[in-house]
């Protein structure tokens, strides 16, 4: 299962390299190239990387499931801010800082992937312990994390997240073909940031659908599914940079 998982980082990484070609053809045939079609470009590179379902998309899953909809709002919201602010960066300063990322391999690679398992544990950890039944229904609910706390673990998440990273290596090189203006380079970041939080919302949505629909049991089966698979992803990340 870890090598399906380094399989699939590999594969998403070799695709990342095509999105912004892709996106780019889609702006000129929407809108001509215009402000029309640098918003439909931004929002098909954006989706482009936010739909494959990866650790940070299993997380707002399990946020939803477990706290409810605002919660997993919150984390939609942080997800699309480092997105948003990764794309930004790529249209301002890309040409500089891309061979610099680049050059940092495959650390960044590293500590990501050590990052995703490490979360990915500790939620296997927070389900394992947490009791259901009846007399679990007993007891107190505990205090739910603030929305701002959420919203700021998201942010950090994604920033470490190794796609985002190559998402931003792929961005900062084919840029000047999509946003070739001030006001284009902004509705595309406009598009990235939008169709990320949109993408976002669907699974924190699909999460607390999920515990509301369930009982404490399934719920939690479906929590050490999911911490499960964010370990295996994890994993596939750290073999996936050790074979690169």
């Amino acid at each position: 299962m870890v090598a399906d998982a380094a399989a699939l980082v590999a594969v998403r990484a070799d695709a990342l390299g095509s999105v912004v070609g892709g996106a780019s053809a889609l702006g000129s045939v929407i809108g001509g190239g215009g402000a029309l079609g640098s918003l439909a470009a931004g929002v098909a590179a954006g989706l482009a990387v936010a739909v494959p379902l990866g650790p940070v998309g299993l997380l707002i899953i399990g946020q939803g499931l477990r706290h409810g909809r605002r919660s997993g709002l919150a984390a939609a919201a942080g997800v699309a801010t480092i997105d948003a602010t990764y794309c930004a960066l790529a249209v301002a300063v890309g040409a500089v800082l891309a061979p610099l990322v680049a050059a940092w391999a495959p650390w960044p690679g590293y500590v990501s992937g050590l990052v995703v398992v490490a979360l990915g544990v500790q939620r296997l950890v927070v389900a394992l312990r947490r009791e259901t039944g009846p007399a679990a229904a007993d007891e107190p609910a505990p205090a739910s994390r603030s929305h701002r706390s959420v919203y700021g673990t998201f942010v950090a998440l994604t920033a470490v997240n190794p796609m985002t990273l190559l998402y931003f290596t792929a961005l900062a090189g084919g840029l000047a073909a999509v946003a070739g203006s001030s006001a284009g380079a902004v509705l595309f970041v406009v598009g990235v940031g939008s169709a990320s939080f949109g993408w976002a919302t669907v699974l924190a949505l699909t999460g607390s659908a999920l515990g509301a629909w369930t009982s404490g049991s399934v719920t939690r089966v479906l929590e050490l599914l999911a911490a499960g698979l964010v370990v295996v992803l994890g994993l596939g990340v750290l073999v996936a940079t050790a074979t690169a």
